[in-house]
């Protein structure tokens, strides 16, 4: 039985920062009367998938709360130069979870990993050039064998319509699926953690729109958004079209993609929030990667002096 809630046990932890400055963001907030800690893991770079630790020093709890986002997929290209395949898909948003009563123990080492943003497409590489974006990385909080919460990253946007899978946006990694190019040289817009991207407009020369994504419930003031209550997470990237581009869902943090015949290039996923990069075109993007994700942790601390 728990006695958090009339406020009986001392709940401690420690976070290991590994030798990431500013890689965690610590705070507390009242909720009611309950006094409660937040721990705000991120990533250090855009692309880096990092890993930390949390040790319970004392106590133990059943009513956690914890927001896992893992990292968005990076959008594609569809050439490098040249006036063939327009526009690229866009990359998918990574997977979001919203955990409440969770509950952590003492003496216990739990793992925390925040998934980096996918690479965008980079076809002019001179090695190993690609069209397709790479896939966001897992974010997770595990304690084995007991606890493995792990969101799955976005799906890269593509950008080669010779493949079966053409110049469509990436899925998402809640699972919902990336627009379609049509056949007509724009992208599909990448899925947002709610919704499908859309497919190109069928006869049109611009790209799918990205998939929405959801809001995350913050309720004290995050130093990683500068902002309370409501924060829209895990948007999808819009698809890269010939002369208008597919909205990135920016709302969500979703990239917008690129515009071929206004020269307009298309964006990166934000990052923290694990959305979606959107499309290019033509190679002339070499930046279009996903947002990197973020982990939140939020406790009470019962009797702590």
């Amino acid at each position: 039985m728990t006695h958090m809630q009339s406020g009986e046990v001392c709940f401690q932890v420690e976070p290991d920062h590994n030798g990431v400055t500013n890689g965690i963001l610590s705070g507390s907030f009242l909720s009611g009367s309950e006094h409660w800690n937040y721990l705000e893991f991120r990533s250090p770079s855009r692309l880096t998938t990092q890993t930390y630790s949390l040790e319970v020093i004392q106590g133990y709890t059943e009513n956690a709360r914890i927001y896992i986002v893992a990292g968005g997929g990076g959008g594609g290209a569809s050439a490098c130069g040249g006036s063939s395949g327009y526009g690229g898909g866009g990359g998918g948003a990574g997977e979001v979870k919203v955990l409440n009563n969770v509950s952590l123990y003492a003496s216990r080492d739990y793992t925390i990993q925040v998934g980096g943003g996918g690479l965008g497409a980079n076809p002019c590489k001179g090695v190993g050039p690609t069209k397709d974006g790479a896939n966001g990385g897992q974010s997770r909080f595990y304690f084995t064998p007991d606890l493995n919460i792990t969101a799955d990253g976005g799906e890269g946007g593509f950008g080669d319509s010779a493949n079966p899978d053409g110049s469509n946006g990436g899925d998402s990694g809640n699972g919902f699926d990336g627009g379609l190019d049509q056949g007509a040289a724009n992208g599909g817009g990448g899925a947002g953690a709610s919704e499908d991207g859309e497919d190109a407009p069928s006869g049109l020369n611009e790209g799918g729109d990205g998939g929405d994504g959801v809001y995350l419930n913050f309720p004290y003031t995050s130093p990683t958004f500068s902002s309370s209550g409501n924060v829209g997470v895990a948007g999808g990237g819009g698809g890269g079209g010939v002369q208008d581009s597919g909205e990135g869902q920016v709302i969500y943090g979703g990239g917008e993609g690129a515009r071929q015949t206004t020269g307009g290039g298309a964006d990166a996923g934000e990052n923290h929030k694990g959305a979606g990069a959107g499309g290019g075109n033509n190679g002339a993007d070499t930046s279009i990667s996903g947002g990197s994700g973020i982990v939140v942790f939020m406790y009470q601390t019962g009797s702590c002096p």
